[in-house]
């Protein structure tokens, strides 16, 4: 073979290790093409659903803003169209639904009277936890729709042992351990103030402390179902329960440990026939023992001042559930914010 014949085939080898580089290359500029095109395609996604996040918030925030403030106005708007009067025991709506659309947003909205609802904290340190289930199975079923599990983050104010009782006595020296003090503090006024502080502190702090959620998620169950589980018990229902927008049920079960069943019965019957617009004076024509009665008028009573919005919102990247309780104190006039995000 001549030398021109092998630098012929020495050429014609460089340009195929030549080609075979540039198809090399091709394939990893598509590659890399491809990666960029996706990953840029997931962060416009991801930017969307943030918009859309941060819209759907505002737009929940902007409905709290409006209702949440005047929202014992619409109920007595409400309740004025309704002509329902106070004599009557036919319970006036406790709430109010209704839908907006903003933009691209639609708005489910469910206004509540959370005074008129059986109030699970209260129960629970008026009564204590078996209480508690008892009322979620009567006023919600919820024992049978929902799982219940309750986690208190403190024990009951009326869980007391007869042994704690004992301890007390006996560190104070007395022979009645009813005579010593609950807290345990040699200051009266110092133990009143831990009692206070405990009784702000509540036992359950989010439905999360009552309705297993997770378990709910596992049994394809919706968490925005506890709008629907929630129509008769809350956990923020401020001081009393208004009795002319409660249930028959949530009457019974708020008074039941302080009277039998058949007696708490007869009180929403006595609502039904008397012109009388105040419950306390409803009380004392229907429960005799003093003692009873004072404690029904600390349970019972005829004004609201706690009122929530459960807020469901809906649109092309997703839903999410909002639920705030704006509680007044009555005293002072302050109002207290509370809201909770459930996907």
């Amino acid at each position: 073979m001549s030398d021109k014949d092998t630098t012929t085939i020495s050429k014609r080898g460089d340009s195929g290790v030549l080609l075979l580089i540039v198809m090399v290359a091709l394939i990893l500029l598509a590659t890399s093409l491809i990666q960029i095109a996706t990953t840029t395609s997931r962060m416009q996604r991801m930017a969307l659903a943030a918009e859309f996040q941060l819209q759907q918030r505002w737009g929940c925030l902007s409905c709290e803003t409006a209702i949440l403030p005047v929202a014992e106005l619409i109920f007595d708007q409400s309740d004025a169209s309704s002509n329902r009067s106070f004599g009557t025991r036919q319970a006036r709506p406790h709430q109010i639904t209704g839908q907006i659309q903003l933009e691209n947003h639609s708005f489910a909205l469910i206004l509540a009277d959370e005074s008129a609802k059986a109030d699970l904290n209260r129960i629970y340190d008026l009564d204590g936890q078996s209480e508690v289930r008892q009322t979620l199975s009567d006023v919600a079923g919820l024992n049978l729709l929902a799982p219940v599990d309750l986690r208190p983050s403190r024990g009951s104010l009326n869980d007391e042992t007869a042994a704690d009782a004992r301890r007390r006595g006996s560190r104070f020296g007395l022979d009645d351990p009813s005579d010593a003090d609950p807290s345990g503090s040699d200051n009266p006024s110092e133990a009143e103030s831990v009692r206070s502080a405990i009784a702000r502190a509540p036992a359950f702090a989010s439905w999360g402390d009552v309705i297993d959620l997770a378990q709910l998620q596992n049994q394809g169950s919706r968490v925005r179902m506890l709008a629907q589980w929630t129509q008769h018990v809350t956990l923020f229902g401020g001081a009393k329960l208004n009795v002319w927008r409660a249930s028959d049920e949530t009457i019974v079960a708020t008074a039941r440990s302080v009277v039998q069943s058949g007696l708490a019965r007869r009180i929403v019957d006595r609502m039904g026939t008397s012109t009388l617009s105040d419950i306390e004076l409803i009380l004392q024509q229907t429960v005799t023992n003093a003692s009873n009665r004072n404690q029904l008028i600390e349970r019972l009573g005829n004004q609201s001042d706690s009122f929530s919005l459960w807020s469901e919102s809906s649109g092309p990247v997703g839903r999410a559930q909002r639920w705030t309780v704006r509680s007044l104190n009555t005293s002072t006039g302050e109002a207290t914010w509370r809201t909770f995000e459930f996907d």
